[in-house]
């Protein structure tokens, strides 16, 4: 594997887990002290913690700060979209059939969408324009 290669997966990993806790302490605010719905709180912590992974990302994992936002934005949000309604199916039919905590699903879904992501972030959303 190539040291490139392994630095972004480290990155990668790092990112995540700070938008990991990010996602987790607003889903606590959120749902937890304000006692708003649960699939609300995942949503609003979704958004949030989805714009600091592409700015992360983009500059930190992938060093594509220099590539046209114009051009990332877009196949980001997509993927984004994509993810986040596996998110809602993952928390939503984890929390009402299996009887999981919140937070338990909210891992799973993180856990169903982290290959993927890495994938599609290096190959599409971020990789270097052909000339």
């Amino acid at each position: 594997m190539q040291t490139n290669h392994r630095r972004s997966i480290g990155a990668y990993l790092i990112v995540g887990g700070i938008t990991a806790a990010i996602y987790y302490a607003l889903i606590g605010i959120l749902w937890g002290l304000l006692g708003a719905h649960y699939l609300a709180a995942v949503s609003v912590a979704y958004v949030s913690a989805v714009a600091f992974h592409f700015l992360a990302n983009r500059r930190v994992t992938f060093e594509a700060f220099h590539d046209s936002a114009r051009r990332q934005l877009p196949r980001y949000v997509a993927l984004a979209v994509l993810n986040y309604l596996v998110t809602l199916l993952v928390v939503g039919l984890a929390v009402r059939f299996a009887g999981l905590h919140v937070y338990v699903a909210t891992t799973l879904a993180i856990l169903a969408t982290l290959v993927t992501g890495y994938v599609s972030m290096r190959r599409w959303v971020f990789a270097r324009p052909q000339s």
